[in-house]
């Protein structure tokens, strides 16, 4: 039941709501598991520090890659599109794609656990106009160097953002993080 309506344009919006945790496609990259990432900061957000991804130890080493995706209920959204109820302009409108669109996941790497500013960034386009990642792709994160921690933020397009700030929901999905640990 789930794959047919996984999305697919035209599935029931509601669907990714309650299923906002399931991917597509359906299974971890590898494994028995994945981590879906939740958290953004933008003009509007209150938030103080974006989820990241950090060595205990303190030790700085290169993150090589990871493998990333959209989850379900982001793309019930790309696809359906974000409907405000009647006189609620909370999250604005998303009709859906259009050839302008745009969504990227940066990376931001901190060369200390104390560091307020980044050393490096990359960046993964999850949508580029009318290509959406539904499947797990490789992002190459080497070119963050060695870093003791990594931030995730959103980047979108003007047409995703509304008066309140991001309209689409800020979740993508990792697995398979490849870290570079230096011999003994």
């Amino acid at each position: 039941y789930v794959d047919q309506w996984v999305g697919k344009p035209g599935a029931d919006g509601a669907l990714g709501w309650f299923l906002m945790q399931l991917m597509v496609p359906i299974a971890p990259h590898s494994g028995k598991n994945f981590v879906v990432h939740y958290g953004y900061k933008d003009f509007f957000t209150y938030i103080e520090n974006l989820p990241e991804l950090s060595f205990p130890d303190g030790k700085a080493r290169v993150i090589d890659h990871m493998y990333v995706t959209n989850t379900n209920y982001t793309l019930n959204q790309l696809y359906n599109g974000v409907k405000s109820e009647e006189g609620n302009n909370f999250g604005g409108n998303w009709s859906g794609l259009t050839e302008d669109a745009w969504l990227k996941i940066v990376a931001s790497g901190y060369d200390s656990e104390d560091a307020d500013e980044p050393t490096s960034e990359v960046e993964f386009y999850l949508v580029n106009g009318f290509n959406v990642v539904e499947d797990w792709q490789k992002w190459d994160l080497s070119g963050l160097g060695p870093v003791v921690k990594v931030r995730f933020n959103f980047l979108y397009s003007e047409e995703m953002g509304g008066k309140y700030g991001f309209t689409i929901p800020g979740y993508f999905a990792y697995d398979d993080v490849a870290v570079r640990f230096d011999r003994e």
